[in-house]
């Protein structure tokens, strides 16, 4: 039983850190205490199924995902047995080094494009999928296919707070069922510190850099003119954005400056730039 009860420990644990939430944010949102979560995860906790039902809820599965038990001689039983009786720090060490080589050679294939609007990020996208011969998303028609509502509506509905939780459920259902794909992100998904999180470690994430009087202009060029509508000081609130989600968008792997030469141009080096970032062609038979 101790170890059956380690290995629901372990996934539980799994589960929270694809997230991005820590102990406190867990426990914030499940209702579980943090003492509570520490215990289960660590293996000294057996949890009734109203509480892993709490926690399941605030991670976005089932209780299934938790408490499906291997069978004794499995790889996965040895591996939670293993990893109860080990000391705290190689139970860690032990865990990053093997989550860094399950998902280095995955992330590679799923290309996201950040950056403001008038980044260039549906242009590139759908130029770069074609190159690759993949789908190409954007993380907005994943939230309206979700939520059954426009983007401006889920805010309106929810609020900031509940638009970020859909994102992130949206994120996390396109990463869990694409291999190979590019997404264009939201220029605000830098500022959710737990999706942000998620995006870089799952994804091979580009930031499609320019600044603020290409953005604004590019947008208008595009027939929008809503960042301007009633609103004078249009480019200084832009230039104060931009300034202030730099060093955001500066975390990305890769950075192409989109100034420098024509579309195609940045879409040639955007190609070369996700190559040496490990994406790689599909194998044929």
């Amino acid at each position: 039983m101790a170890d059956y009860v380690a290995s629901v420990g372990l996934r539980v644990r799994e589960r929270r850190e694809r997230f991005g939430y820590s102990r406190r944010v867990l426990a914030e949102r499940s209702g579980v205490s943090q003492r509570y979560l520490a215990q289960l995860e660590l293996g000294s906790g057996n949890a009734s199924i109203s509480v892993l039902r709490q926690i399941a809820l605030a991670l976005d599965c089932t209780v299934g995902a938790f408490v499906d038990a291997p069978a004794q001689d499995s790889d996965a039983w040895q591996l939670a047995r293993a990893f109860r009786e080990a000391e705290p720090a190689l139970r860690k060490s032990v865990l990053d080094q093997l989550y860094a080589a399950s998902t280095a050679a995955a992330r590679a294939q799923r290309i996201a494009l950040i950056g403001l609007r008038g980044a260039g990020k549906s242009t590139l996208g759908q130029g770069l999928a074609a190159r690759l011969g993949c789908d190409f998303v954007e993380l907005d028609a994943l939230i309206t296919e979700r939520s059954g509502l426009s983007t401006s509506d889920v805010m309106a509905v929810y609020g900031q707070e509940g638009y970020r939780e859909i994102e992130r459920a949206a994120l996390l259902d396109f990463i869990d069922s694409t291999d190979r794909a590019v997404v264009a992100v939201a220029g605000g998904v830098v500022t959710d510190n737990g999706t942000y999180a998620v995006l870089r470690a799952r994804c091979q994430t580009v930031w499609l850099r320019a600044d603020a009087h290409s953005h604004m202009e590019r947008v208008r060029l595009q027939g929008d003119t809503r960042p301007m509508a009633g609103h004078p000081a249009a480019m200084n609130a832009l230039v104060t954005l931009l300034r202030q989600r730099e060093p955001l968008y500066a975390q990305a792997e890769r950075t192409l400056d989109t100034e420098r030469g024509s579309p195609a141009d940045s879409l040639r080096e955007l190609v070369t730039l996700v190559e040496l970032a490990g994406w790689s062609a599909p194998a044929t038979d």
